[in-house]
């Protein structure tokens, strides 16, 4: 038991190890007296939230890398891409396809883990590349990874005049 003098100035302290959330709350209604509570971390599953994202500012011309970013930690994306965001300024002429694609350290090459697309109304659908059914997406830490543009993948390259500015974040947790 702890005996707190001022409890204005208490902020909720959660601390998380392996196998236990710990927090402290009221006991007995006395707002100086305190008791910890032990709760098993798998009851709550919540995970670390690990978000990542590119912006692009004006109209994409050509195929092109519209925006990086390093992961620093072991992530899981999930298969349905759940918290993943997106957000254009002005909407495309046509679908509008962004691959993401992941980059270990020290390879050249790209493997795509997922599309993202833009509809004409501005709408953002994201789906899992891969297995089928598809599955969650891990990602090391270290890894880079692209969002891809093509345009239109057609020879020679169509650009999309119409769409301008271009912001998604990505939703994983830590694993």
């Amino acid at each position: 038991m702890a005996k707190l003098q001022d409890l204005a100035t208490v902020a909720t302290e959660i601390a998380r190890d392996t196998d236990f959330l710990y927090g402290i709350r009221s006991q007995g209604g006395s707002p100086e007296t305190f008791q910890d509570i032990k709760v098993p971390a798998n009851v709550l599953d919540i995970g670390t939230i690990y978000d990542f994202g590119m912006s692009f500012s004006g109209t994409p011309d050509t195929a092109l890398t519209l925006g990086r970013a390093v992961v620093g930690s072991d992530i899981v994306i999930p298969v349905n891409f759940a918290r993943s965001f997106g957000w254009v300024t002005t909407n495309p002429a046509a679908s509008f396809e962004i691959l993401l694609q992941k980059q270990t350290s020290g390879s050249p090459a790209l493997e795509t883990v997922g599309t993202i697309t833009i509809s004409t109304a501005g709408a953002f659908s994201f789906v899992a590349a891969g297995a089928s059914p598809p599955a969650d997406i891990e990602i090391a830490a270290g890894t880079r990874m692209h969002f891809v543009y093509e345009a239109g993948g057609g020879s020679p390259l169509t650009p999309d005049a119409s769409i301008f500015d271009i912001d998604i974040v990505i939703g994983a947790r830590v694993r």
